[in-house]
C-alpha cells in the first residue's frame, strides 16, 4: 500500500495521524484485530513515542493498554516515517504472526 497522513487543520494536539486497517472481524463486528501506525510518532523528539509508531491490537479483549501493561513494547515497534509523506506499506503475515515491511 502507498499511504499519505495528514491532520486536519482543527486536529487536537494529542492527533498522532493514525492509519490502520482491521482483520478477522466477526460477524457482529464485536471481535476484530488490527495493525497500524502513528506517522506523527516515526520522527518525535520522545523516544517513548517513536518506539509507539506501529502497533497490534485485538480487540475488546486486547487492546494496546493491556498490552502496554502486560507485554511492554512487545506489540509496538519504530518506523521512520512522518506526516504528508508517501509511506510505503507492506503487511507479511506468516501463519499466527503478521509484520510491516
Amino acid at each position: 500500500m502507498k499511504l499519505l497522513s495528514r491532520l486536519l487543520p482543527d486536529a487536537p494536539e494529542f492527533a498522532r495521524g493514525f492509519l490502520g486497517i482491521a482483520f478477522c472481524i466477526d460477524e457482529n463486528n464485536e471481535h476484530f484485530e488490527s495493525l497500524y501506525i502513528r506517522p506523527t510518532n516515526g520522527r518525535d523528539e520522545n523516544q517513548l513515542r517513536r518506539n509507539r509508531s506501529t502497533q497490534y491490537f485485538s480487540y475488546p479483549d486486547y487492546k494496546f493498554d493491556r498490552f502496554r501493561t502486560e507485554s511492554p513494547g512487545e506489540y509496538e515497534s519504530y518506523a521512520d516515517m512522518g506526516l504528508d509523506e508517501c509511506i510505503d506499506l507492506k503487511i507479511k503475515v506468516a501463519g499466527e504472526h503478521a509484520s510491516f515491511t
